[in-house]
């Protein structure tokens, strides 16, 4: 029978989906479990990097990424890393952005009361509110100094440029810095994309961006 295995090769990410959810043994391995992946092929990887992946929770459809780095020395373990791809990322985004804004909503109404079936007694009497002049004091120039920047709110544009520029600086020096301790890691256009949506979604946590 063809061996229809996933098969890696180091520092070097690949992009897969799942067809089952569920790991199985591989027969006559106790370290190792085997997925199935959405285009047929097998996916073996140890217990560890399973337990990663099942960490992350995937729902049908989603894809992430998978990659063994490694600088070709003997001495030094291979180390495993995995990540969810940008589609997924944004996906979930969407999905989380969209239920928080539905709890809001449920959380924040209140039943209209019928005006009709409302007795003299029952109706609500309208706070009285003291009105008093209110004294500011004026801002001192040591004040200023010490004050903390307020973040601006940026556009979904801009903002996702300015995170793909920042991830982009971040992966270039990164992988300059590892190239001089002997780890040879590479990251393509796909690992840039993943952390510039990381920090996005962290931004409009934060109520640092505008959806426009």
């Amino acid at each position: 029978m063809p061996d229809n295995r996933l098969r890696f090769s180091p520092n070097v990410p690949q992009q897969v989906t799942l067809q089952e959810t569920d790991a199985k043994p591989v027969d006559g391995s106790w370290s190792k479990l085997s997925y199935l992946l959405s285009d047929g092929r097998e996916m073996q990887v140890s217990r560890e990097v399973a337990t990663t992946i099942n960490m992350m929770d995937l729902k049908p459809g989603e894809s992430f990424s998978i990659c063994q780095y490694w600088n070709g020395e003997r001495k030094q373990p291979k180390r495993w890393c995995v990540w969810l791809s940008p589609d997924t990322e944004k996906a979930r985004a969407v999905v989380e952005m969209a239920g928080a804004s539905a709890k809001e909503f449920w959380q924040t109404s209140e039943p209209t009361p019928d005006p009709t079936r409302l007795t003299d007694a029952d109706r609500p009497t309208p706070p009285i509110v003291a009105v008093r002049e209110l004294e500011y004091e004026p801002i001192v120039a040591d004040q200023l100094k010490t004050a903390k920047p307020i973040p601006l709110k940026l556009g979904l544009e801009e903002a996702m440029e300015k995170f793909l520029l920042m991830a982009g600086r971040a992966s270039h020096r990164a992988e300059s810095v590892l190239g001089s301790e002997g780890a040879g890691v590479r990251f393509d256009s796909r690992d840039v994309a993943a952390l510039a949506t990381t920090a996005l979604i962290h931004a409009e946590h934060r109520g640092w961006i505008v959806w426009k």
